[in-house]
């Protein structure tokens, strides 16, 4: 079995993967930060998981769950925030129109300002949060 957290992402990084506008982009699509940098595209989306907040166990037999959901862009380019919002500007609704099993609310979070690594000197990280709310069974992450 898969936990909830697992699937919603693995949906969302097949319906980013097959977005028509980040295909045009040109934009690799994953999910390692990591790997991303270790690649040489100028353009790629990593969708990856943060922090979880304590589960709510206000609904006998359910915990109300909160994940966060990091959308991180890694341009290379001289305007990396410019390049940063082409990809955003795609990937926020596939985002927040997701719906899947047990989602009870997908809502946009903060967005970190740039990170610049020093791989190559114009590599630049911008991440934005999401947090899903969703409901599993109390005594499970998968039901």
């Amino acid at each position: 079995m898969t936990t909830r957290r697992e699937v919603y992402i693995e949906d969302l990084l097949a319906a980013a993967g097959s977005d028509a506008g980040l295909q045009q982009l040109d934009v690799q699509v994953g999910r390692s930060v990591v790997d991303a940098l270790d690649e040489k595209h100028s353009l790629a989306l990593v969708l990856h998981l943060g922090g979880e907040a304590s589960p709510d166990r206000s609904a006998v037999g359910f915990a109300t769950r909160q994940t966060e959901l990091l959308c991180t862009v890694i341009t290379r380019d001289t305007a990396p925030d410019r390049a940063a919002d082409l990809v955003l500007e795609l990937a926020h609704p596939i985002v927040m129109n997701y719906d899947a099993s047990g989602i009870i609310d997908v809502s946009e979070g903060h967005t970190d300002p740039p990170i610049f690594a020093n791989v190559d000197g114009e590599s630049c990280l911008r991440t934005v949060h999401y947090i899903f709310t969703y409901r599993t069974r109390w005594n499970s992450l998968t039901e």
